[in-house]
């Protein structure tokens, strides 16, 4: 038509995206491209590092994927990104699977409070001897939906290739949980300052010594009264008071508490935990002349 405004040639905005991705916008340019045939992909030359890495700062390309990084995180941050609605998948994903363990995590804590054991017989929802863990997963999906729709992909396979619910998440919750648990002791015995230990040596059924290890201390809380705390059972390999002083120094100082501090030692009669000169009491005395012995019986 007479008049009218030529069309206008497409930009390179406008074109379509090519599906090879070797034709798709790369921050590599050509000067770029030509070093890392010249040079390769690493540095010859360290005594220049500095020198190299402000010359990079500096370079256009740094600043360029400096400026398109920082775009990126804004746009993320404000959700306007181009994929911000599997952003936010991934993020109900995310709430999701933090509420299904948070739940599994008071299951265990609930059980191994009052000693009870986890696994049974299966490792099968919904049978008769799979344990009091799924047990209590299943009453808790009678009247709780989140624990309800778990169970329900897993039974309708789409809860992906881990469900959480088998004995290797099950011993990994009870490590986490020990952990907390023996950190807040740990937390509990330095602010008291000084402690007793009471150990005591026993075999179990594969005739290996089991070093128990309990320490006391005066609590100071509201009202001071005394606790005792488990900490474990250390595999004794030999049962010389030379090898079980040397455990017991070396899971206080993996613990954090100050062996300077400990005012007590109290053992059984034990010929390698009293004996005052190889026993594991003159061993620990020598180390720390201010302990004071005292049977084990004598404490209760």
């Amino acid at each position: 038509m007479p008049g009218a405004e030529p069309p206008l040639s497409p930009t390179a905005e406008d074109e379509p995206l090519s599906t090879d991705p070797a034709n798709w916008p790369s921050p590599l340019t050509d000067r770029i491209r030509t070093e890392l045939v010249r040079r390769g992909p690493r540095m010859a030359n360290w005594k220049h590092a500095s020198t190299r890495l402000t010359s990079h700062e500096n370079s256009p390309e740094h600043l360029n994927c400096m400026k398109a990084w920082k775009e990126l995180a804004v746009r993320l941050r404000s959700g306007e990104t181009i994929d911000k609605q599997e952003e936010a998948l991934l993020e109900a994903e995310r709430v999701r699977w933090r509420a299904v363990l948070t739940r599994l995590t008071a299951i265990v804590q609930s059980l191994a409070v009052r000693n009870l054991a986890l696994r049974g017989h299966t490792e099968t929802l919904f049978t008769p001897s799979n344990g009091n863990f799924l047990k209590e997963i299943e009453l808790m999906a009678k009247f709780d939906p989140i624990m309800k729709d778990h169970l329900n992909r897993v039974e309708r396979g789409t809860a992906s290739h881990n469900s959480y619910l088998g004995h290797h998440v099950q011993n990994e919750l009870i490590d986490l949980l020990s952990s907390k648990i023996i950190s807040d002791i740990v937390d509990d015995i330095k602010q008291a300052k000084f402690f007793s230990i009471i150990l005591d040596c026993t075999p179990d059924i594969s005739h290996i010594e089991q070093l128990s290890v309990v320490i006391r201390v005066v609590s100071l809380m509201e009202k001071p009264h005394i606790r005792e705390h488990f900490m474990g059972f250390l595999k004794a390999e030999e049962s010389t008071g030379q090898h079980l002083a040397s455990m017991i120094l070396t899971k206080l100082e993996e613990l954090g508490i100050p062996f300077d501090d400990c005012r007590g030692h109290s053992y059984d009669n034990g010929a390698n935990m009293k004996g005052k000169n190889k026993g594991v009491q003159a061993r620990l005395l020598k180390r720390n002349p201010e302990l004071y012995l005292c049977h084990v019986g004598r404490i209760h």
